[in-house]
C-alpha cells in the first residue's frame, strides 16, 4: 500500500464515521479556515498522545499514536485535495539540498 492509497482509505473511513459533515476547502472563496484549524488541532492532539507514550516508555502505544498522526494527516490532505505523497517527495528532494542542521534546531 502506498501513501496515496492510505490517504484515500483514511478519508473514506473518516467520512463513513461521520467526521466530514463539513469538508474543509483550502483556498476557495467562502472557506471556513476555523474548520481547517480544528483539524490541525486534532493532529496536535495525536502528536501529544505520542509524546506522552514516549514519556512513559510505552513503545506499543507510541507506534499506534504515530499511526493516528498519519491517518489524521492523510484524511485532511485528501479532504483538501492535496497529494501528500507527491508533496512529501518534493519536500524530501528540497531537504536533501539543504546543509546539515540547516535550521539550527536540536530536534
Amino acid at each position: 500500500m502506498n501513501l496515496a492509497e492510505i490517504q484515500r482509505m483514511a478519508h473514506a473511513d473518516a467520512r463513513a464515521k461521520g467526521f466530514h459533515e463539513y469538508t474543509p476547502r483550502f483556498g476557495h472563496p467562502g472557506q471556513d479556515v476555523r474548520h481547517i484549524l480544528s483539524w490541525l488541532m486534532l493532529l496536535t492532539t495525536e502528536v501529544a498522545e505520542a509524546a506522552e507514550a514516549a514519556r512513559v516508555g510505552d513503545r506499543a502505544n507510541f507506534g499506534e499514536e504515530c499511526a493516528d498522526v498519519l491517518i489524521r494527516l492523510a484524511d485532511l490532505c485528501e479532504a483538501l485535495g492535496i497529494d501528500l505523497e507527491a508533496e512529501t517527495i518534493k519536500k524530501m528532494a528540497r531537504n536533501a539540498e539543504r546543509p546539515a542542521m540547516h535550521g539550527g534546531k536540536l530536534a
